[in-house]
């Protein structure tokens, strides 16, 4: 049988992730820098689900409440800006980069109009916005998404939850194709635990693409999907990532995106 699904947040609301509205609402908490933990790696986490050595070792890096506070200040500008009355994470950090591309001027005015906000908050603090990367603020955004999207139930309690889509999966006689908005990696680890085989666009073939040590190939994205089960993640997935050609000799490349 051949079967197409189109499967959106919903899907992985019983995995224990959240909606739409549910990422979203958290970046609303204010102050937001007393929600958050930053590392000297660039990485953000949540204050909810961190442990001991996390706790201590997050508040320490002097980027985590300047960097939380331009994001906050973007988002009161989303709002004037698209008169909207809910926030939707995925349309802010759409508008977060257009501004960085397109209005950069603006971009960099709001960043520094934070740094009055923050010097007549801690004044005896000496943090100089001048010196705080892009890679920072949206480090900070999309690694706080990614920490809301990752599966913390145990996999046996997946199984039974999912169970009649798992035993959908399973049978051999299924041709199955996926579409999915949702960027969690809750299928993946499906297929992963079950052994089950499947095809989601990437492939190492001809790629020249290589991990840290230089040792594998990374997958790219080629559109290849040649499995029984098919799947394709319409907007990304939290381990995806752009990679632009930089050496002259790659530049007509332009750029890949691979999965890690």
């Amino acid at each position: 049988m051949n079967v197409s699904l189109i499967l959106g947040a919903g899907f992985s609301y019983n995995a224990g992730l959240p909606l739409v509205d549910g990422v979203s609402r958290r970046f609303l908490q204010q102050p937001l820098y007393d929600q958050v933990l930053c590392f000297g790696s660039s990485e953000w986490k949540w204050k909810e689900w961190a442990n001991g050595p996390d706790l201590h070792n997050g508040i320490l890096p002097s980027e985590r409440i300047p960097v939380a506070m331009v994001i906050e200040n973007l988002i009161k500008h989303y709002f004037a800006d698209t008169g909207e009355d809910l926030l939707n994470y995925e349309m802010f950090y759409q508008y977060m980069i257009d501004m960085q591309r397109k209005d950069r001027q603006r971009f960099e005015q709001i960043k520094m109009a934070t740094q009055k906000l923050y010097d007549d908050k801690f004044g005896y603090r000496d943090y100089n916005f001048d010196g705080m990367t892009d890679g920072w603020i949206f480090s900070c955004f999309y690694h706080l998404v990614d920490d809301l999207l990752w599966i913390r139930k145990p996999f046996e309690e997946i199984q039974q939850l999912y169970k009649p889509y798992i035993d959908f999966f399973l049978n051999t006689g299924n041709d199955i194709n996926i579409c999915t908005l949702n960027h969690d990696l809750l299928l993946e680890s499906v297929f992963t635990h079950l052994g089950i085989s499947y095809a989601d666009g990437f492939s190492t073939a001809n790629k020249i693409l290589m991990d840290y040590d230089n040792q594998h190939r990374v997958p790219v994205f080629d559109g290849t999907f040649n499995e029984r089960i098919n799947l394709l993640k319409l907007h990304g997935s939290i381990d995806l990532y752009e990679y632009r050609y930089i050496e002259e000799r790659n530049r007509h490349k332009g750029y890949d995106y691979l999965r890690q």
